[in-house]
């Protein structure tokens, strides 16, 4: 799905995502949106996440 379709589909108002590459990315599209970053399984060297980019560490761990 693109960026594009998403934005058609109305506000957004919230970005989660576990690959960094790809949030920053959707960040850039999405300005107004709340990016959270759910640290759990992702690439092995990913980027790094934006600094402004809320992080959820652990979401899935007992």
């Amino acid at each position: 799905m693109t960026l594009q379709r998403i934005d058609d589909m109305g506000c957004n108002v919230a970005l989660f995502e576990n690959e960094p590459m790809n949030l920053n990315f959707m960040s850039d599209y999405f300005y107004s949106a709340l990016p959270v970053f759910l640290d759990i399984k992702h690439s092995p060297n990913p980027t790094l996440p934006y600094e402004t980019v809320y992080k959820i560490k652990n979401i899935l761990s007992n």
